[in-house]
């Protein structure tokens, strides 16, 4: 089983790998609608979300999150 902390780390690498230029201050794994992604945010702004695949564990960056994902608290578990 693939750690929330080294799943985190993936999503950020491949973000700034993609050409991400805000360094990423959050990033939180979240579940919804019974699929897990990986959050990224920077202050109040979702910089990337990422899809995680329950059989394998590989991240792919979704170009349309749920709304549900789109939003930043200060405490991402309060969502």
């Amino acid at each position: 089983m693939v750690t929330d902390e080294a799943l985190t780390r993936r999503a950020r690498a491949a973000y700034l790998q993609a050409g991400g230029t805000v360094d990423p201050k959050a990033a939180f794994v979240r579940e919804h609608d019974g699929r897990r992604y990986v959050v990224l945010a920077a202050r109040d702004t979702v910089l990337a979300v990422y899809r995680i695949r329950p059989w394998d564990n590989v991240l792919s960056r979704m170009r349309r999150p749920p709304p549900e994902l789109r939003v930043v608290t200060a405490d991402p578990d309060a969502n």
